[in-house]
């Protein structure tokens, strides 16, 4: 009886193992299909990503580009400096500039117009209401901007003409009007006495400037 007793003890502890050694071996299993799913699926995803981020390139709006070259080649005007605007003398005409600087464009144009024409001369005015008015990043801003700037590049007697037929050229780009563009950067390039003669050329010389 003790033999029989003990043989079938060590019959029920072999099960035991078996049972232990299946379980252990399916859970292996399980943990590799879950590993190699994983992989699986951060594979798929990270192609997913990648195939979103080229289509986005590819179809990405044209607007977009065109702003962002603008924006890289566009050489801002940097305002009258103070001692040019006399604040103690000027004072909405020092606001007008302390505003544009930190670019509030808006309110800058607003105090820039309160500013008397008889402390300032009137080409003075045009171009930086032109400036202002260019710098709002809008499609009506830059259309406002060209008949000021037009009219202050037109003046050769002023000394603001050359600076301001350079913004001229950049709001022509800008409303996409590409023939007067690159005519009026073509002169601006072609003029050494103008200070935006080197960006004038970097623009027309990169192709950034869409053909005619």
């Amino acid at each position: 009886r003790w033999v029989a007793g003990h043989e079938t003890l060590r019959q029920r502890l072999q099960s035991l193992d078996l049972r232990l050694d299946q379980r252990q071996a399916a859970l292996t299993r399980i943990k590799r299909r879950q590993r190699r799913t994983q992989r699986r699926w951060g594979l798929l995803v990270a192609l997913a990503v990648a195939a979103g981020l080229m289509l986005w390139l590819v179809l990405r709006p044209a607007e977009s580009t065109k702003a962002g070259a603008w924006a890289r080649y566009y050489v801002p005007d940097t305002g009258l400096p103070d001692e040019a605007v006399r604040e103690s003398q000027r004072p909405l005409l020092a606001e007008a500039m302390r505003q544009f600087r930190e670019g509030h464009y808006a309110p800058a144009l607003h105090a820039l117009r309160r500013v008397p024409t008889s402390t300032l001369g009137q080409d003075t005015l045009l171009y930086y209401s032109g400036i202002f008015l260019l710098s709002q990043d809008e499609h009506e801003q830059t259309q406002a901007a060209q008949p000021l700037l037009r009219r202050v590049a037109t003046q050769p007697e002023s000394g603001l003409a050359r600076k301001a037929r350079y913004h001229l050229g950049m709001a022509y780009w800008r409303n996409q009007q590409i023939t007067a563009a690159r005519n009026t950067l073509r002169a601006v390039a072609a003029d050494a006495r103008n200070p935006y003669q080197q960006a004038a050329r970097t623009l027309l010389r990169s192709g950034a400037l869409p053909r005619e």
